[in-house]
Order: C-alpha cells, then sequence, then structure tokens
C-alpha cells in the first residue's frame, strides 16, 4: 500500500517549474526566454532533441524541462555538455543520487564560516556526491559565484561577505 499513497501523492503534487541552482557568471538566465523564442518556427518539439555545449547554470536546459511552457522537451532529450568537469560531475551527481547530495549540502549549509569556506575550497575527493557538494558549496559562498582555477587546477575565488547559508 505505501507505494501505491507515494505514487498517487506525487501524481497530485504541483510541482515548481525547474530552475538554476547555481550561480553562473555569464550565465543565460536572462536570456533564456528569448533564446527560446529564437528557434527555427519549425522545431518540433515532439520530436526535437536540444543540446547545450555551454551549459552553466543550465537557464536554457530548465527553461526548455517546463512542462507549462509552451515550448517543451521532455530531459531524456535535453543533452547537456560544458568544459567544467566539476559542474558536469555535479549534474551527474543530481541526476545519480540527488537525496544523498542534498543530504551532505545540508552538513555543509549549517557552517559557512571563513574556515569552514577554506576547509571546504582545499577539499579533494574522488566521491562524487562530495565532489557535487563541494562544487556546489563554493558556487554558493563564494565571490559572485565565479568558478575559476589556478594552473593546478585548484579552486581559487575568495569567500564572499554576502552569501545565503541556504545551499
Amino acid at each position: 500500500m505505501g507505494p501505491q499513497v507515494s505514487k498517487l501523492q506525487n501524481e497530485e503534487m504541483e510541482l515548481d517549474a525547474p530552475k538554476p541552482f547555481l550561480r553562473w557568471a555569464g550565465g543565460k538566465r536572462r536570456l533564456a526566454d528569448l533564446i527560446i523564442r529564437s528557434l527555427p518556427g519549425n522545431f518540433d518539439t515532439d520530436k526535437a532533441r536540444y543540446f547545450e555545449p555551454f551549459v552553466g547554470g543550465g537557464a536554457v536546459m530548465f527553461a526548455l524541462g517546463d512542462q507549462s511552457q509552451s515550448v517543451f522537451i521532455p530531459g531524456g532529450r535535453i543533452h547537456i555538455n560544458d568544459s567544467n568537469p566539476d559542474l558536469i560531475s555535479s549534474y551527474q551527481a543530481i541526476q545519480e543520487d540527488v537525496n544523498n547530495l542534498i543530504a551532505q549540502l545540508k552538513k555543509y549549509s549549517r557552517n559557512t564560516s571563513r574556515e569552514a569556506y577554506e576547509k571546504i575550497r582545499a577539499l579533494k575527493t574522488s566521491d562524487p556526491i562530495a565532489k557535487a557538494a563541494r562544487f556546489i558549496y563554493l558556487n554558493k559562498t563564494c565571490f559572485n559565484g565565479l568558478w575559476r582555477v589556478n594552473s593546478k587546477g585548484e579552486f581559487n575565488v575568495p569567500r564572499s561577505e554576502e552569501h545565503t547559508s541556504e545551499l
């Protein structure tokens, strides 16, 4: 009986429209509607696939994945890419194990002090969930949501004084 109740509750739940969860310098958040309106007139959303070569914060991807919009493409037909491997790994972690990622982010959100920021910034891990949580934490707590690495591949953006503990 439990799974049936869960299924019924999910069908009745009204879900919020998908939206970017990252701050992204140079993102397309403000341009997403214009980009979508600029799609060719013969763009068939029943058959189309969308390829996003520079996903960043995912503004266009999330807008196209919003069922309430006139142009909707199911997620299985949206393909993303980016030159930032940490970003892509984070999207993969969300797809594969969002619940554990959320749990890790809740732990991180308990302490966004300068000391915690420096500790997480220096963290080296191969665990995909820990890497994604680190990436999202740094994006939300660093200066302007910038992602910049030095020649050694180490993230080197300072902590923002204007951030939220809501990760």
